[in-house]
């Protein structure tokens, strides 16, 4: 009698362990499910934020951002990249968008911004007098200072800049396979800016000029930001003033 009470015991002890271990099972199953699932819904609500926002990424917790790029939920500044190629002009007043113009050699790279009405406008001319060349300033006055400045200063007006609230800033003007200096263009063209701007009222905000580096300019339109970059270096801000 009292062996069977011993065996009917120890059966139902095991009977309590095995659901009791079951149970467990169940719940380490569920808890995988739903934290695998909670990790999926955590990255599928991210990409979606960021899709919404037009980011191309959320970027790491504690990441570098590139110039001109905000992380999280915040969009990227500049969706929309405008070209400024060599001899060109363009004017803007879309805020999702940025002029940007490369190879600023002995040419001058020259950006016009209205902090409140947000135009801007991106001048690459390349040499300092329309009057080297009559024709050819005709057939594209962007190639010439004199003509190229007032033409820009003349569009960007059109769609809403106020002179008087112009911020300009100028970079390139670089000495350019002419290591003695024979024919100096990027000197010659930084003087003919100032000549235009001092002629038009304008003063210079900012500017990167001489050496011997070709350089890359770029104007955001959000927030008028313009950033600098010499060569293959690192982009940095060229509208600070210290």
């Amino acid at each position: 009698m009292a062996r069977r009470s011993l065996r009917r015991a120890r059966r139902q002890g095991a009977g309590k362990a095995g659901r009791h271990g079951a149970s467990r099972a169940r719940g380490v199953r569920a808890w995988d499910r739903g934290g695998r699932g909670a990790a999926q819904a955590s990255r599928d609500g991210s990409t979606l934020r960021a899709r919404r926002n037009g980011a191309q990424s959320s970027g790491p917790p504690g990441g570098a951002a590139r110039p001109g790029q905000r992380f999280g939920r915040a969009r990227e500044v500049a969706v929309r990249m405008i070209i400024v190629g060599v001899a060109d002009c363009q004017t803007a007043n879309d805020r999702e968008a940025a002029l940007v113009t490369y190879a600023l050699g002995s040419c001058i790279g020259v950006s016009l911004y209205d902090p409140q009405t947000r135009v801007g406008g991106l001048l690459h001319y390349m040499l300092p007098d329309s009057a080297l060349d009559r024709e050819k300033a005709a057939r594209n006055p962007y190639m010439f200072a004199d003509t190229g400045i007032a033409r820009l200063l003349e569009r960007a007006r059109e769609i809403g800049l106020n002179k008087s609230r112009a911020l300009v800033c100028v970079a390139g003007g670089a000495q350019m396979l002419d290591g003695r200096g024979v024919f100096d263009i990027g000197k010659r063209n930084y003087q003919a800016l100032r000549k235009q701007l001092w002629k038009a009222g304008l003063l210079i905000h900012s500017e990167d000029v001489g050496g011997s580096v070709s350089r890359t300019l770029r104007l955001e339109l959000e927030t008028g930001r313009v950033f600098l970059r010499e060569g293959g270096g690192v982009e940095r801000r060229l509208d600070k003033v210290a």
